[in-house]
């Protein structure tokens, strides 16, 4: 049986459940406090399906542990709140969409589980004033309401952060365990020296579960997808200090010694988008003997003019060529751009190499040495390849123009490349404009032909590849070639300074 109450105080503590027994079943008697609003997030609740808000408050009635439920529309999914797992509520009037019903716990000591509500401007501030009882609360149990109390211990300070997610795009590699509940999923990854993202499907008895650097972006989801992600950050005395929303606000952490295969002075960089979780992967910016081009992150590889050690003025571009099949034009250039970078310029008018024994510093390589698969192609002496440029034209003037002009090189550097790929013979020039290499009748000038995809003849002469002018987001290629500044040139945080950090 429940009973609803408006809320009409500004502060209310429960110390013990406010309820009675019911005569007929001497079981308790809730009375909820009905208002008007929603959660801030979704984050730390059990998503369960019902046909009413009545059925909603029902179900947080025979949970044990529900202080909380939510419901936005009669037809949106039922979202129940554990004590300690919801910090705010948005009036309507606020930003909240939806119902809220607060129900007291019941716990057989009644000096455990205290927590209050303040009314605020905005809606209402949850405070929870005990700790759980200590045997079952570990590293705060990996919950969203950090920072816990034994967050900074020893122990703790390489945590599994819980969101709503799944792996996004590029993902790559992934491997599966058996697990018949999420919370096993998060454990497995937490001892997995190797595991670096977990995810879990409601109703999916396994876990996916990825490497340091095989995830880039995780897709945000909604609670009601059921679609369960972790990531497992190594903290410093700093960052385990933080909230859960802090710890994936451009927030930096050590990878070395960290996961299996790290590279030694790697590191990550974790940053929140509307649409994305993102991840950085990268080195120390300054030189190594392994590292001809230091400042280019993980799975990158430096475009630099280079003549007899003489510093030159063009700028150096750390090169992606990813391997992702079916992908269009606009999906390239945003996946590009969250990677803090362009669709790649032609740099010069031998850019795209056409052997293996000619391999100019700043001509872009097919394949390069990395245990990602997804860089290059391996094929390309064989097989032709159909990728994306950062080749466009402008709407207003109706020229092409490249994203990211200043990567050209255009001060006279020379290029020696191969005349053909059977290695044999060569051509030398100097670079001295803007080039635009478009194939034999191109480009084709009608509307909604606004970009421009680029494709590698195999076995063809100097030049060997040809830009063709397509549509923006219908067109689909085989892959597609970013270019990014050095770490140093964007201001990721140095190395050092990270390491001052963990040893502090």
């Amino acid at each position: 049986m429940r009973f609803y109450l408006s809320l009409t105080l500004p502060l209310f503590l429960f110390l013990t459940p406010l309820h009675s027994l019911d005569s007929e079943t001497n079981s308790p008697t809730y009375k909820f406090t009905i208002v008007s609003g929603a959660p801030t997030t979704l984050n730390a609740s059990d998503v369960l399906e019902v046909a009413s808000f009545e059925e909603c408050t029902e179900k947080c009635q025979k949970d044990q542990q529900c202080i909380m439920a939510y419901q936005a529309n009669s037809s949106d999914p039922c979202y129940l709140f554990a004590w300690n797992s919801i910090q705010e509520v948005a009036r309507n009037e606020s930003g909240g969409v939806g119902t809220v019903a607060f129900k007291p716990i019941s716990p057989n000591d009644t000096m455990n589980y205290l927590w209050k509500i303040d009314t605020s401007e905005d809606g209402w501030k949850i405070t929870y004033i005990e700790k759980r009882e200590e045997e079952n609360l570990i590293c705060g149990n990996f919950s969203f309401n950090r920072p816990y109390p034994d967050g900074c211990n020893p122990e703790c300070m390489k945590t599994m952060v819980q969101l709503n997610g799944e792996p996004g795009p590029l993902s790559n590699n992934p491997r599966t365990s058996p697990a018949s509940t999420w919370m096993e999923c998060v454990n497995q990854c937490h001892e997995n020296f190797n595991c670096f993202v977990t995810y879990f499907r409601d109703g999916v008895e396994n876990c996916t579960w990825y490497p340091i650097d095989d995830v880039v972006f995780i897709n945000r989801t909604e609670a009601s997808a059921g679609k369960h992600i972790a990531l497992k950050l190594p903290l410093s005395n700093r960052s385990c200090k933080l909230t859960t929303d802090e710890l994936l606000n451009d927030q930096y952490y050590l990878a070395s010694g960290n996961f299996l295969y790290a590279y030694e002075m790697s590191f990550i960089r974790v940053r929140t988008t509307p649409k994305y979780y993102k991840i950085n992967y990268y080195l120390n910016e300054v030189p190594q003997l392994t590292r001809t081009i230091p400042g280019c992150e993980v799975n990158t590889v430096g475009s630099q003019v280079y003549e007899n050690g003489k510093n030159d003025p063009n700028p150096i571009v750390c090169l992606r060529l990813e391997n992702a099949p079916g992908i269009t034009y606009a999906a390239a250039k945003e996946i590009c751009h969250e990677w803090d970078g362009k669709l790649m310029t032609q740099r010069h008018a031998g850019f795209l190499q056409i052997c293996s024994a000619k391999l100019d510093y700043a001509a872009m390589p097919w394949t390069w040495w990395t245990r990602y698969s997804k860089w290059g192609f391996p094929d390309w002496m064989t097989k032709d390849v159909k990728f994306w440029m950062g080749l466009e034209k402008d709407n207003g003037t109706g020229q092409w123009h490249w994203l990211a002009p200043e990567w050209a090189i255009t001060n006279n550097y020379k290029i020696t490349a191969c005349k053909d790929n059977t290695n044999l013979g060569t051509v030398d020039f100097y670079t001295n404009k803007m080039e635009m290499t478009w194939a034999p009748g191109q480009p084709v000038n009608k509307p909604g032909l606004d970009c421009a995809y680029t494709i590698h003849k195999a076995g063809a002469s100097f030049p060997g590849f040809g830009h063709y002018s397509s549509t923006c987001d219908a067109e689909q290629a085989d892959g597609f070639l970013c270019g990014t500044p050095r770490q140093q040139d964007k201001g990721v945080m140095k190395w050092e300074d990270l390491m001052k950090e963990y040893q502090g």
